[in-house]
This record gives structure tokens, sequence and C-alpha cells, in this order.
């Protein structure tokens, strides 16, 4: 679990960096509390996870980086660790969607123990359903290019942050690690 936040908090610290403006300095500390918080989840994984997508967020989205991931995550979250089919998660709906339309290498990049491949906001609309997508965007509150362009940013990091075995875990413990991201994600931002 410490990867995993690792991973999303150093994209978007990355991202912020590059962003740069006067909100760089408190999202940066409201990613380290987060991280902080979520660095005793689940065994060392959240860590890396929160590293990898928070830095890909803050450039993506711009100075406010903090603000674009607290809206885009939370909403990802729910939708990944959902009941899809077949009681699968939407963590492996969206494996068998990027396998069924041809991005079965980027996921296995993701999920493997190599560097992840990127994904392009165009991609995030053949992968995740129309529902799915209004979902995020409602959620959210942000306008569909900036939300794609949000989503391409975090899924590597996060299906990496979620598969770190080299392997899709089991829908159980996918919705356990979801479940203690999102509380701890509560936590910081007073949602429970």
């Amino acid at each position: 679990m410490d990867n995993l936040l690792k991973e999303i908090s150093g994209a978007v610290e990355g991202q912020a960096g590059q962003a740069g403006g006067p909100n760089l300095g408190q999202a940066t500390q409201g990613l380290g509390e987060l991280q902080q918080l979520l660095g005793g989840l689940g065994g060392g994984n959240a860590g890396s996870l929160l590293g990898g997508v928070t830095g890909t967020v803050g450039a993506t989205a711009g100075a406010n980086s903090l603000g674009s991931l607290g809206s885009i995550l939370p909403a990802l979250l729910g939708v990944l660790g959902g009941q899809a089919a077949n009681n699968q998660t939407g963590l492996h709906q969206l494996v068998g969607n990027m396998e069924a339309n041809g991005l079965g290498g980027v996921a296995q990049s993701w999920i493997g123990s190599g560097a992840s491949q990127a994904i392009t906001p165009a991609q995030v609309e053949q992968v995740l359903s129309s529902s799915q997508l209004s979902q995020i965007a409602s959620q959210s509150g942000l306008p569909p290019d900036q939300l794609k362009s949000g989503i391409a940013a975090i899924l590597p990091h996060l299906v990496s942050g979620l598969s770190p075995n080299g392997s899709l875990p089991a829908p159980a413990q996918v919705q356990g690690m979801i479940g203690q991201i999102q509380g701890a994600l509560g936590g910081l931002t007073g949602q429970r």
C-alpha cells in the first residue's frame, strides 16, 4: 500500500512543480499529509500509489494539484472498487476492456513490475464506459477534457499500485485496498 501512495503523490508533486503557482506549497503539504495518513495502510503499498498519481495530476490539472486529485481520485477509486459483472470489480472490468480494445499490452505494463505505459485521454473513453465517465464527472465537477486528461495521468499509477505483486488481486483484496485509501482520503478532507 505504501508503494501505491508514493506513486500517486510523486506524480502529483512532479506535475505541481512544473505548474508552479501560489497553491504549490499548500498542495504539496496536503499531499504530504495524505501520504503520511495512508503510509500505514495495507503493509506498504498505499505510499507508492499516492507518490505516483499525485505528481502526474499536478501537471495535467494545473497548480491546484491537490484540488484536482481530490476531485478525480475518490470518484475513480469508487469506479475501480465497485462491483462489475461476474463478481468482479471495476478494476477487473477496466483491464478486460483494455484487452478487448487492443490495449492489453498497456494494461499488462501497469500490472507488471516494469515501467507503466501511458494512456491518452481518447483511450480513456475506450476503456471506461460512458456511465463510468459520467459518474466520475458528476463527482469531480471537472469539464470532460480536463477529466479525461486527469484520469489518463492517474490511471497507470493507480492500477499499478492496486496490483503490487504483478497480477490483479482478488476482488475482495481490491475492494479492501480501495476502502483503506478512501477512508484515509475522507479523513484528510473531512468527508467520511
